[in-house]
């Protein structure tokens, strides 16, 4: 019986794992350079099903671009893969923004809805019944809204946004329109 050195077996293993690796990892790995960065924003592999990449989309227009695309897609996705794919499918099912991204988003924004950084206060912990989560939302919304200008219609507490762009709530510029 003879014994391979240590490096020999690694060598072999780190072989057969490249050889074994899963279309879809593939795919993964060369996504963002087949398609770019900003496109590979908007999108996410789901799976290979029958040599066909299915890829959800953050939009309908995304989607509807990128059917267009998938011919130029595939050239380029399939030179890099040892199997070559048929088609890709795109569509907004299962599309899930990654939560990090879409609040740097939004936080990003200049919403006239929403709050100043000040008024900003979070919910703090679990509440154990419905009813103290209740009076915690209560309680959180009371002091959010506490030093807000109010409506000179409705006299709700309103950010200073919607005040600026229609002199009134959202609430009483939607009944306006």
């Amino acid at each position: 019986m003879s014994f391979n050195s240590l490096d020999r077996v690694l060598r072999a293993i780190a072989q057969q794992t490249n050889l074994q690796q899963q279309p879809i990892q593939l795919a993964l790995k060369y996504w963002a350079e087949a398609v770019g960065e900003v496109v590979a924003a908007h999108t996410q592999l789901l799976s290979i099903q029958r040599d066909v990449l299915w890829v959800a989309t953050s939009s309908a227009s995304w989607a509807q671009t990128l059917t267009f695309e998938r011919q130029r897609i595939l050239a380029k996705l399939n030179q890099k893969l040892p199997s070559p794919l048929t088609d890709i499918r795109f569509s907004t099912a299962q599309w899930q923004r990654n939560q990090a991204t879409y609040t740097q988003e939004v936080s990003g924004r200049n919403h006239p809805s929403s709050f100043p950084a000040a008024s900003q206060t979070a919910i703090k912990g679990k509440c154990p019944d419905p009813r103290s989560a209740f009076a915690q939302w209560v309680k959180t919304t009371q002091e959010r809204s506490h030093n807000l200008p109010l409506c000179p219609q409705c006299q709700s507490p309103t950010p200073p946004g919607e005040l600026e762009r229609w002199q009134v709530c959202c609430l009483c510029a939607a009944k306006e329109f």
